[in-house]
Order: structure tokens, then sequence, then C-alpha cells
């Protein structure tokens, strides 16, 4: 029995994650710069790991703890550059992260439930967008050279999509309520 994720589940999973991985990154590494560099690594290294990851298990958690070693990897880049670091030592990140941790894994279930409905619904070449952009992690440049259309062009649409996932994310949210 194969307990991976196929791409679609893996590319939905991972593009319903990034605002909360983000925040969990800036909760323990308050450096906008430096949490935008870890979580384009950490999302580098997911996909490198997605053999990894068993389908059905806690994404978010998995996803919370390759960041938390991202964070750990730069912090200690910088104690061995001798820049300046933002802790004084390790324990204090462990506490911030076990912290961050406990509020991300405690957060809305729903809302990743929704958002994968959401992402099921478009059509296969918006599908496709969505997984080049944030599971393959490719810029929109590298995708309208992909599908042979104007960086422009790409970005609109994915504009677009993400306004539609967000309306359909609202849509699903408030009918729930009313039911």
């Amino acid at each position: 029995m194969n307990n991976l994720p196929d791409n679609d589940a893996f590319t939905s999973q991972l593009v319903a994650v990034q605002r909360r991985l983000y925040a969990y990154i800036l909760t323990i590494l308050p450096n906008l710069a430096d949490a935008d560099d870890v979580l384009q690594e950490t999302n580098a290294v997911l996909l490198r790991k997605r053999d990894e990851y068993e389908a059905g298990s806690e994404f978010g958690a998995w996803a919370c703890r390759v960041a938390y070693f991202e964070v750990l990897a730069l912090y200690k880049k910088r104690q061995r550059e001798r820049k300046r670091v933002l802790f004084a030592d390790q324990n204090m990140l462990d506490v911030l992260a076990g912290e961050a941790e406990s509020r991300f894994a405690a957060g809305d279930q729903a809302l990743l439930a929704r958002l994968e409905k959401c992402i099921q619904k478009l059509n296969p070449l918006h599908r496709r967008l969505i997984r080049l952009r944030y599971g393959d992690n490719l810029l929109a440049d590298e995708i309208a050279e992909n599908l042979s259309r104007s960086s422009g062009a790409v970005r609109q649409l994915l504009y677009r999509i993400r306004m539609r996932l967000l309306e359909c994310v609202k849509e699903i949210a408030l009918a729930e309520e009313k039911s």
C-alpha cells in the first residue's frame, strides 16, 4: 500500500499551508528578509522530501518541523559568520518554536479543507499554474516560458486564480455557518 500523497494532494497541502507556515517562521524569526529566505528554503526541502511525508498525517506539523530546522540552520550559520543573532542561545529559540507549533497545530483545519475543495474546483490549467507556482516553486517568468505566455499574463492569471480561491473559501465558510 502506498502512503505517499499524489502530486495534486501534496501541492494543495503545500499551497494551503503557505500563509500559516510563514506566520510560524515569523514567530520565531521576526526579520522579514530572513523569514522570506527560510520560507523559500523550507518549500524547497518539503518538495525534495515529499516522499518522506505520509499521506493522511498532519502536513502542517511536518512543514513546521522542517521550517524549524531551517531556522536553526540559519541561526547556526549566523553564529559561524559571527553575525548578530536574535537569540543568545538555542533554548530561547526552542521555546518560541514550541509556542508557535502549538498555535499552528491548533489552527483552523477547516480552512485547509476549504482551500483543498476550492483547488479541486479549478480547471486543469489553473490547477497546473498553482502547482507550478507553489508546488514547484517556479517564478512567473519561468512559468511563462514553460507555457509560452508572457510573464505579465501569467502574473495576472495567478492573481485572478488566488482571488477566485479566496472567494471560494469565503463562500464555503459562509455556507458552513448557515447550516
